[in-house]
């Protein structure tokens, strides 16, 4: 058969759930298809936690469909109660019991009558003897005029086939869009809500300043009033001894004008000599008034710290525009929730004990981080203990397109090595003992492998609209399956008891494996990160991500809920690439070091256990704990050094 026609025939026998042949296929009012078991078991998933449920969504359109026969019918029988595709029934008939050209006339219960007649109530072609079993059908047409209304049928079914596929990328764009839309909308009541704090906080600052001056005011006018009362005091009594003083000299005054009007002689110089000693007596008197008026002048000065805080003081506060929260509804860091940079990894319990400082800003900061990377250029790395030596090496056939790029690595449980080659667009399989078994070409150049079992695996292509693809082995032949749909290009990957970890260089995304299905757990976006590889502890729960980031690559231990365990920034691990896991070990690749790097799984740095290798980038461990696959890559290495990649052992 055609292999266009036959992957055509293979994607409309499928189902979107199973991602396998149909088994007793159901179709619901939209006219989409599934496994009876399937769409029985999403139907008894989603109706489990609702109380008396009329209907359910469709898995692919999502529209919804109501209760078959009304509510009292229990969910537990829905599906059975959906009709069977006969079509699709028959495509699948037609596929799994192929049959030669030459018996495609004749019946199979009488292979001595041809086909003669179309029953189009069972979808099914008879001949004369056959034919009688049918003599109730409804629409029952000869084999010549059946044969046209079939063709337009299928053409029919090809055409609603695309439209499914076109309104299911339009109601993924329009939930993206509504999406868009809601977070917006959530951001305009958002800024209305900083606003309205914002002047809650500058009015309270406003009370509180109001209220500090009126705190320190206080003492300072009571010892200006109680200075006041005694100056007014002193006054009052200055005033009176002024008025005495003056009475004298008016006395004196008066009696020289007696004097004067009686005009004698001895009466006149009595009256001038008593004037004369009044006159020396008010001027004493004065004199020492005035001197006393002089020294009980004060005035009121403010302190040397409210002068040069009204001399400083510009702005109440600034604006600073940090990133809002994610539509998951985890919040991205601002600078001042960062976790603190260690040369060895530190907990986040460790951290929260001690006093927080403010940190640096980013743009001091990066100034720091570069040069204390120039100084520890030349600077002798930290070597473990065990050291790890070569094997074997592996080495793929040349390509004639690119020279070869090994971005991809995967162990199988029985030793099996899948390589993925981005730059020639293909998948690479070898055996336990390094011999090549066969290989794929893909049309979407693959990037990252992760093995989910004994023969299966799964890639990321990047640029393709289905990034993730599943695949399988089957007598040591490699064939792809169906796409997992994510929400984002996915880049790197990987699987461990159950957990699949897709990543891009900023958005990580955790699905779990019920049966044949993938559910996702969780999803988390960061803000300035540069994602690489990561690695998955499905049994712990933790996600390790090597991060290229300016100017703090790290990598980064992750809690599936998004919490950061640790991080483990050193000058040894200066740009992260491959990442492994594996028992109690982590292993990391330093790429412009050109060593491999070993940690514990609380981020304690063990040090450097190879380092003849030249620019590590992508890593993998298998069954056996203590042996790692590494390959390398740069873009000034030989074309033969790109085509390797090494085994290691301790």
């Amino acid at each position: 058969m055609d292999e266009t026609l036959l992957q055509t025939t293979t994607k409309h026998i499928t189902c979107t759930i199973c991602l396998e042949v149909f088994e007793e296929p159901k179709a619901l009012p939209c006219l989409h298809t599934f496994c009876k078991k399937c769409i029985h078991s999403y139907i008894t998933r989603n109706t489990t936690v609702l109380t008396g449920p009329n209907g359910f969504r469709c898995p692919i359109c999502r529209i919804f469909i109501p209760a078959p026969l009304g509510k009292q019918m229990s969910p537990q029988s829905w599906a059975a109660s959906f009709p069977a595709n006969h079509m699709i029934f028959s495509l699948v008939e037609a596929y799994r019991n192929p049959r030669t050209q030459q018996n495609l006339n004749t019946c199979l219960e009488h292979p001595n009558k041809e086909l003669e007649i179309y029953c189009f109530d069972h979808r099914v072609f008879l001949c004369s003897l056959c034919s009688l079993k049918h003599r109730q059908c409804t629409d029952v047409q000869a084999k010549e005029d059946a044969t046209e209304r079939l063709q337009s049928l299928s053409a029919l079914s090809i055409s609603m086939d695309s439209t499914d596929d076109m309104m299911k990328e339009m109601y993924e764009q329009c939930n993206e869009i509504e999406k868009q839309i809601a977070a917006r909308k959530a951001r305009l009541i958002s800024l209305e809500e900083k606003e309205a704090e914002a002047q809650r906080l500058t009015a309270q600052l406003k009370r509180e300043m109001i209220e500090r001056i009126e705190q320190a005011a206080m003492p300072t006018i009571a010892r200006l009033r109680k200075k006041k009362e005694k100056e007014l005091q002193k006054t009052e009594r200055d005033i009176k001894k002024y008025e005495r003083i003056l009475n004298n000299a008016k006395d004196s005054i008066k009696l020289l004008q007696s004097a004067k009007d009686g005009q004698k002689k001895e009466q006149l110089d009595e009256a001038v000599q008593f004037a004369a000693s009044t006159k020396q007596t008010c001027l004493k008197k004065v004199s020492s008034l005035n001197k006393k008026l002089e020294k009980a002048s004060f005035e009121f000065r403010p302190s040397r710290a409210v002068t040069e805080f009204l001399s400083s003081f510009e702005y109440i506060g600034g604006v600073d525009t940090q990133p809002e929260d994610d539509d998951s509804g985890n919040a991205n860091r601002s600078d001042d929730e960062r976790p603190p940079v260690f040369h060895r990894a530190h907990s986040c319990t460790e951290f929260t004990q001690t006093p927080r400082q403010r940190p640096t800003p980013a743009r001091r900061q990066r100034h720091t981080a570069s040069s204390t990377s120039l100084d520890m250029e030349d600077a002798t790395p930290n070597l473990a203990a065990n050291q790890m030596r070569t094997l074997a090496e592996i080495r793929i056939n040349a390509s004639k397109v690119k020279p070869s790029w090994i971005t991809g690595l995967g162990v199988f449980p029985d030793g099996r090595i899948l390589l993925a080659d981005y730059h020639s667009s293909r998948l690479i399989l070898f055996s336990h003992d390094y011999n090549l078994l066969s290989e794929i070409q893909i049309t979407s150049a693959p990037y990252d492998v992760t093995v989910t079992d004994e023969n299966n695996f799964m890639i990321t292509r990047p640029e393709s609209s289905e990034s993730v693809v599943s695949g399988s082995i089957e007598d040591n032949e490699l064939r792809l399956g169906a796409g997992l749909t994510t929400a984002f290009p996915a880049r790197c990957l990987n699987y461990n008891r159950d957990y699949l970890v897709v990543c891009s260089s900023s958005v990580v995304e955790i699905l779990e494996r019920d049966q044949e299905f993938w559910t996702e757990k969780h999803s988390h976006s960061f803000v300035r990160s540069k994602f690489t590889y990561v690695a998955v502890d499905g049994e712990r729960g933790t996600v390790y991500l090597t991060d290229q980031k300016y100017p703090e690559p790290q990598l980064l231990c992750l809690s599936f809920s998004g919490e950061v365990v640790w991080r483990f920034v050193h000058p040894d691990l200066n740009f992260p690439t491959g990442v492994a896991f594996s028992g109690t070990k982590v292993f990391v690749a330093s790429w412009d070091r050109c060593s491999v790097l070993e940690l514990d799984l609380v981020g304690n740095y063990s040090g450097v256990v190879f380092r003849d290798i030249q620019y590590p980038w992508k890593l993998a461990i298998g069954p056996d704990p203590d042996k790692l696959i590494v390959s390398q890559h740069k873009n000034t290495l030989t074309d033969e050094l790109k085509r390797y990649a090494k085994v290691l052992v301790f």
